[in-house]
Order: C-alpha cells, then sequence, then structure tokens
C-alpha cells in the first residue's frame, strides 16, 4: 500500500519536472526568461522519484537480478540464499533510513538550503528516509515469506 502511494507520487513528480522542464526551454528560448532554479530543482525531484521508487520496483521484481546460480538450486536452498540476500539488503537499507534522518537532522540544525531556490534540505533528506523505510517494511514482509518458505521445505 504505501510502495504504491509513494509510486504514484514518483509519477506525479516525474510530471512536474517534465513540465517545469519544458516550460524552462520554452521561456528561455522563445521569451529570453528561463525559469530560475529548475536545474536545482530537477535533481531533488530526480533523486525523490527514485527513493519512492525503489519499494515498489522490488514488489514488482523489476529490479536487476543475476541468477546464474541460485536458478539451478532447489527450492528451499534457493529461498534459503534469497532470504539471505534480502536479509543483508534490509541491514543496508536500514542503515539508509538511520543515516538519511541523521543529515536531515544535522541539515536542519547548520540551516542547509539550496541557495538558489531558497529551499530547505532537511525534508528532502527526511523523504530519502521515508523512501528507504518503505523498502525496509517490503523486505520484512518477503522475509516472513522466504522463512515460511523454507520452513516447510521449499
Amino acid at each position: 500500500m504505501l510502495s504504491n502511494v509513494l509510486s504514484a507520487i514518483a509519477m506525479g513528480l516525474l510530471f512536474v519536472m517534465m513540465v517545469l522542464g519544458a516550460a524552462d526551454v520554452i521561456g528561455r528560448y522563445f521569451f529570453n526568461k528561463p525559469i530560475i532554479g529548475t536545474m536545482e530543482t530537477g535533481q531533488v525531484l530526480l533523486a525523490l522519484i527514485v527513493v519512492f521508487g525503489w519499494s515498489y520496483t522490488h514488489i514488482a521484481k523489476a529490479h536487476i537480478n543475476v541468477e546464474l546460480l541460485v536458478s539451478r538450486l532447489r527450492p528451499r536452498a534457493r529461498a534459503v540464499a534469497n532470504f539471505i540476500t534480502n536479509f543483508m539488503a534490509l541491514v543496508l537499507f536500514s542503515l539508509i533510513v538511520w543515516q538519511a534522518a541523521v543529515t536531515a537532522n544535522m541539515y536542519h540544525e547548520a540551516g542547509r538550503f539550496i541557495y538558489t531556490i531558497e529551499w530547505p534540505l532537511a525534508p528532502f533528506q527526511l523523504l530519502v528516509s521515508l523512501g528507504a523505510l518503505a523498502l525496509c517494511l517490503v523486505f520484512i514482509l518477503e522475509l516472513v515469506h522466504l522463512l515460511l518458505q523454507i520452513k516447510s521445505g521449499g
């Protein structure tokens, strides 16, 4: 559910980024008045699009996956290998959640912002933490499913 909401937000942000880019090009070349901060806004939006798409992409099994060895294993051994991989990914993305929140707090305390458009950086850094948290929840659900699969013998 959360991954679908974040994915829909990412699609909306992609649309906003596209319209903003087109408006900037039209303003720059036809009216000699570019939109100030288009590049910076695009960078922030692109980062959010990627982060908000993590959990949905994992659920859709659309991440790059190399199964040269794992595909030759028996179902139970394959489930064990997938469990180990997902557990390591859960640890990694849990660290991303934690460090993104720490960085957001540091940005807030330091008063850091994007100079051209004067947007504070802390909220965007917290959104990185939200995207990673959504992926962590997907990993936890998948780990439970894999554990049940291992216990049942494949």
